[in-house]
């Protein structure tokens, strides 16, 4: 494989970890890498830049295989199900620094509360961003909600329904 044209794009979003980073391949797509710490983050921005500055030149195995180690999967399970009445679901153990991904379909009436505990579920307060609620819902999404840095958090779903059913998925 040879890298003809290799641009660097650091993505950081609201939402979206500072670890995340997004490699512009020569086709126009991009592929996303996370780091799960500071030095993973340098060991992938050294395989990065060791590509970068060998743009036109063989790409070794290596070097992919380090690439891949940092795309993929995070490896939990999402929680997911349906829900046509007013109930609590969780915990969602999310991997950190990861976005974590909230959908909801369905013909359904009433609202979903994404809410964060630090123990184990015996206090589940609302996400907030500077003071103002997050990550409520009333209609169907597909969207980055949050994204952890405390390894003690869980991710639960207040489901408060009114009509209908809601099929709800927390993924990473």
């Amino acid at each position: 494989m040879v890298m003809t044209d290799i641009n660097i794009d650091i993505r950081t979003a609201t939402g979206l970890s500072r670890n995340m980073l997004a490699l512009a391949n020569p086709d126009g797509t991009y592929t996303l890498y996370h780091a799960e710490n500071a030095a993973q983050r340098a060991a992938l921005l050294g395989t990065l830049n060791q590509l970068s500055s060998g743009a036109g030149q063989e790409v070794s195995n290596s070097h992919l295989e380090k690439m891949a180690a940092f795309a993929g999967d995070a490896g939990v399970a999402p929680l997911e199900g349906p829900a046509s009445a007013t109930t609590t679901v969780g915990p969602f153990s999310p991997v950190l620094g990861r976005p974590i991904i909230i959908t909801l379909t369905g013909d359904w009436d009433g609202s979903v509360q994404l809410v964060r505990s630090i123990d184990a579920g015996a206090t589940l307060l609302p996400i907030t961003i500077g003071g103002t609620a997050w990550g409520s819902y009333t209609g169907n999404v597909n969207e980055p909600v949050w994204s952890e840095s405390e390894a003690a958090a869980t991710f639960f779903l207040k489901i408060m329904l009114t009509a209908g059913t809601v099929d709800y998925r927390l993924a990473q």
